[in-house]
C-alpha cells in the first residue's frame, strides 16, 4: 500500500466514522452526556483494523481524535469531557486491535473466530469504559454505574455486528481477489450468482423478510406495552439455521437498528423503562444477543457443513487408497498362491516322512492364508468398482442375470461336496441398470444367502420382483441363520460382520458393495427378517426405458 492510498483511505474511514459520531451523538441520553447507541465503536473497529498496516497510521490516529472532539463538542460535550472520550477511544481501539490477532484474527468462518471477537470486543469496551465514564466521574464527582453498563452494552454491541459485518465483507473480497486478481466486475458476478440462486432459496429469503418485518412492527409498534421481545428470536433463529451468514449478519443489522429507533421514539416494549439509562441497557444487550443468537447458529451450521465436506474427501481418499493399495497387492498374493502349490508338489513327491508331513501342513496353511488374503483383495477391488468404477445403464435382463448367477452358485456348491441350493425364481422384469454392477449385487446377496445357512441344511432362495412407478422392487429371501437383532442397517457398513463369531468366513465387504451399488442406481436396499425364518433382502433399481421408435417414413416421402 502506497503512502497516498493510506491517506486516501484514512479520509474515506474519516467521513464515515464522522456519520457514525454524529449519528451516536444524536442519541444522548438526557441525565448524562452518554449517548444511548454507538455505531462508531464498530466503524472504528473496522477502520484501524483495514489500516493497521498502513505507513500513515498517524494520520489515522489524528482523524478520529479530531472527529472525536469535534462533534462532542459541537453536540454539547465540554472540552475537557470531549477529551476524555478521545482517549477512551483509542485505548479501546488499541485494546481491541491487541487483542483480536490473539483471540481471534481477522477472519470469521467458525464459531470459535466469534468468540474471539465477542471476548476482544467486550475485553476492550471494559478498557474504554476505565477511562469514559471513570473520567467524566472526575468531572462531576458521582460515578455513574448505569452508564458504565450502557457504555459496556452499547459499544460491545457496535463492534460484534458492525464489526462481524466488516469481517465477512474482508473475507469476500479476498477471496474474490485471490480468484480474480482484482475486484473488477464483482457486481456482475454478483449479479449472475444471484440469477442462479434457485427460487425455492429466494422465496425463502423473501419470507423471512417480509416474516421479520411484520414480528417486529408487532413487537415494537402494536404491542402496546405487552413484554413480548422474547418471541423475536424465532425469525432469527429462521435465519441462522437456514440462510447465508452474510444475510444473517445483515438481519442482525436491521433488526438491530429497529430495536433502537423505536426505543429512542418512545414505543415497544424497552420505552416504558422509566431510567434511560436502564432503557438503553435492555435494548442494546437485546440487541446483542439477537446477534450472537444468529451468529452462533449460522456459523455453528456453516463449520458442521465445513467439516462433513472434509470427511466425505478423506473418505474417498482413504477408499481410493484402499483399492490402489488392494490392485498392488494381488500379484505378490498370486505369486505367494502359485509357489506354494509348486512347493506342494514337489514335497507330495518326496518320500512321506515326518519332516515332510509338517512341511505339507505348513504349506497348506501358507495357501489357505493365502487364499483369505486374494479374498480381502478382490472384496477391496470389488468395492472400488462398485464405488468409481465407469457406470453404464442400459436395459439389462434381470431374469437371465439370476439364471447365470444360480447356475454358477449351484456348479461351484457341486463341485465342492456341498448340497445344491434349491432358487424358485419368479419372473422378473428387465431393468435400467449396469450389467457388470446388477450381476455383482446379486451375486453378492445370493453368494450371502448360500453362506450363512447352519449346518446341515440346504439353502433355499426365493427371488421376486414388483414393478412400483419408475422402479423394480428385487427381494431375495432365504432359510439362512438370519441376522441379529439391531444389526439390519450395520451389516450394510464397510468390514461390518454380523456373524464373526460363529466361523463363517468374509471380509464384511460384500453387502457395503450391494449398498453402494443400488445408490449408484437411484434405489435403496434394506434387510429384515424372513418371516419363514432367515433374511430377506429388498433393493430397488429403475426399470428399463423402452426404446424409442424412429418414425417410419412414407413410402410416398421417399420418392
Amino acid at each position: 500500500m502506497t503512502y497516498r492510498s493510506s491517506l486516501v483511505r484514512t479520509g474515506v474511514f474519516a467521513v464515515v466514522y464522522l456519520v457514525a459520531v454524529w449519528a451516536g451523538r444524536l442519541t444522548v441520553m438526557d441525565s448524562t452526556n452518554l449517548s444511548m447507541v454507538w455505531p462508531a465503536a464498530g466503524i472504528g473497529v473496522i477502520w484501524f483494523l483495514v489500516q493497521r498496516k498502513a505507513p500513515a497510521r498517524w494520520a489515522d490516529v489524528a482523524a478520529l481524535a479530531v472527529i472525536t472532539l469535534g462533534v462532542n463538542s459541537a453536540t454539547g460535550a465540554s472540552m475537557t469531557m470531549a477529551g476524555i472520550f478521545v482517549v477512551a477511544n483509542l485505548v479501546q481501539l488499541w485494546v481491541f486491535l491487541r487483542l483480536i490477532d490473539r483471540w481471534g484474527g481477522d477472519r470469521l468462518r467458525t464459531t470459535r473466530d466469534l468468540w474471539g471477537l465477542l471476548a476482544a470486543a467486550f475485553t476492550s469496551t471494559a478498557a474504554g469504559a476505565a477511562f469514559g465514564p471513570t473520567g467524566m466521574w472526575l468531572l462531576t464527582d458521582r460515578y455513574s454505574w448505569p452508564a458504565t453498563f450502557v457504555w459496556l452494552a452499547r459499544n460491545t454491541a457496535s463492534i460484534l455486528l458492525i464489526g462481524a459485518a466488516g469481517l465477512l465483507i474482508g473475507q469476500a473480497a479476498a477471496a474474490y481477489r485471490e480468484r480474480y486478481g482484482d475486484l473488477s466486475g464483482w457486481w456482475r458476478r454478483a449479479g449472475r450468482a444471484l440469477a442462479a440462486t434457485p427460487r425455492q432459496r429466494l422465496t425463502e429469503y423473501t419470507a423471512l423478510a417480509l416474516c421479520s418485518t411484520a414480528a417486529y412492527l408487532a413487537g415494537f409498534a402494536y404491542a402496546q406495552g405487552l413484554p413480548i421481545a422474547f418471541t423475536l428470536i424465532a425469525v432469527t433463529v429462521w435465519a441462522g439455521t437456514r440462510l447465508s451468514t452474510p444475510f444473517v449478519v445483515l438481519h442482525d443489522l436491521v433488526v438491530g437498528v429497529i430495536a433502537v429507533v423505536f426505543t429512542l421514539s418512545g414505543q415497544g416494549p424497552f420505552a416504558n423503562i422509566p431510567d434511560p439509562a436502564t432503557r438503553a441497557f435492555v435494548a442494546q444487550l437485546f440487541v446483542a444477543i439477537v446477534a450472537v443468537v444468529g451468529l452462533v447458529l449460522a456459523l455453528g451450521r456453516d463449520e458442521r457443513a465445513e467439516l462433513l465436506t472434509e470427511l466425505a474427501a478423506e473418505k474417498a481418499e482413504l477408499a481410493a487408497f484402499a483399492g490402489v493399495v488392494a490392485h498392488d497387492l494381488l500379484n505378490p498374493v498370486t505369486a505367494v498362491q502359485g509357489w506354494a502349490e509348486t512347493a506342494t508338489d514337489a514335497v507330495e513327491l518326496a518320500a512321506r516322512t515326518p519332516e515332510t508331513a509338517r512341511a505339507l501342513d505348513a504349506l497348506d496353511r501358507v495357501e489357505r492364508a493365502a487364499v483369505r488374503m486374494r479374498s480381502l483383495i478382490d472384496g477391496l477391488l470389488d468395492h472400488a468398482t462398485a464405488r468409481d468404477g465407469a457406470f453404464t445403464s442400459q436395459p439389462v435382463d434381470l431374469g437371465q442375470v439370476v439364471a447365470d448367477v444360480t447356475v454358477a452358485r449351484l456348479d461351484a456348491a457341486i463341485g465342492a461336496g456341498l448340497p445344491a441350493p434349491r432358487f424358485t425364481v419368479a419372473d422378473l422384469p428387465a431393468v435400467q441398470a449396469d450389467p457388470v454392477l446388477i450381476r455383482q449385487l446379486l451375486d453378492n446377496l445370493i453368494g450371502n444367502a448360500i453362506k450363512y445357512t447352519a449346518p446341515g441344511v440346504t439353502p433355499a432362495l426365493t427371488v421376486t420382483a414388483s414393478r412400483i412407478g419408475d422402479m423394480v422392487q428385487v427381494c431375495v429371501a432365504d432359510n439362512g441363520i438370519g441376522i441379529p437383532d439391531g444389526q439390519h442397517d450395520e451389516i450394510f457398513g464397510n468390514f461390518h460382520r454380523a456373524h464373526s463369531t460363529l466361523g463363517y468366513a468374509g471380509t464384511g465387504l460384500g453387502l457395503g458393495i450391494c449398498r453402494r451399488i443400488v445408490e449408484r442406481h437411484g434405489g435403496t436396499i434394506t434387510a429384515t427378517d424372513n418371516p419363514g425364518g432367515g433374511s430377506r433382502f429388498v433393493f430397488s433399481v429403475p426399470a428399463a426405458v423402452p426404446p424409442t421408435r424412429q418414425p417410419v417414413p412414407d413410402s410416398a416421402q421417399l420418392h
